[in-house]
């Protein structure tokens, strides 16, 4: 579940920075402050799910049966 939202989150934030990047959209110190604020929860939720990944993996590693 929590992969799920953080997935819809670096997408929708990533499409909107995309857009504000190609379209230019007008600059008022409202949409600076959105922009940010969007720009921010996008490049925190990658690496959150950065850290989600590498903890998976490495507990994925230590369940496994040694010989």
């Amino acid at each position: 579940m929590k992969k799920a939202i953080l997935r819809w989150v670096i997408v929708l934030s990533a499409l909107y920075c995309m857009g504000h990047i190609l379209f230019d959209f007008k600059e008022t110190h409202l949409m600076r402050i959105f922009t940010g604020a969007v720009e921010i929860s996008f490049f925190g939720s990658i690496l959150l799910y950065i850290n989600l990944k590498t903890k998976e993996g490495k507990s994925n590693h230590s369940t496994a049966p040694k010989k």
